[in-house]
């Protein structure tokens, strides 16, 4: 292999990586910055299980490829573990992110709960 390929290879990953780095400290703040609400708590969700679906997905394509090293299959079971704590956040929930009554219990629930001086509510 030519050097000039290799170098030129050695950016394009290195671009790469610095762009997934990017945009997952963009979608952690995100996550993050969410309303402390069912709206803000299902784009958390969203952007949380879109996130790791994307790089889950892309390291279980390309790692028996052989485009990507396989100890990016160490990501992929990390990727699937936070996977699992949104499912079972989700579980958590009560009606799956489905709206419907139960969503609707819990709208009607949330306005009757007091919140305590330091603005976090109480059930």
């Amino acid at each position: 292999m030519d050097i000039r390929v290799a170098r030129r290879r050695s950016n394009e990953e290195s671009l790469t990586q610095v762009t997934s780095g990017g945009l997952l400290l963009s979608a952690g703040w995100s996550m993050l910055r969410a309303a402390r609400d069912e709206d803000g708590l299902r784009h958390a969700r969203r952007t949380g299980v879109g996130t790791a679906l994307t790089f889950l997905i892309i390291d279980l394509v390309y790692v028996p490829q052989g485009r990507i090293r396989a100890t990016y299959l160490m990501d992929a079971a990390k990727e699937a573990a936070w996977l699992a704590a949104w499912w079972q956040a989700d579980r958590l929930d009560g009606d799956g992110g489905r709206h419907g009554r139960s969503a609707e219990r819990r709208r009607k629930k949330s306005r009757t709960t007091r919140r305590c001086p330091s603005g976090g509510r109480h059930y």
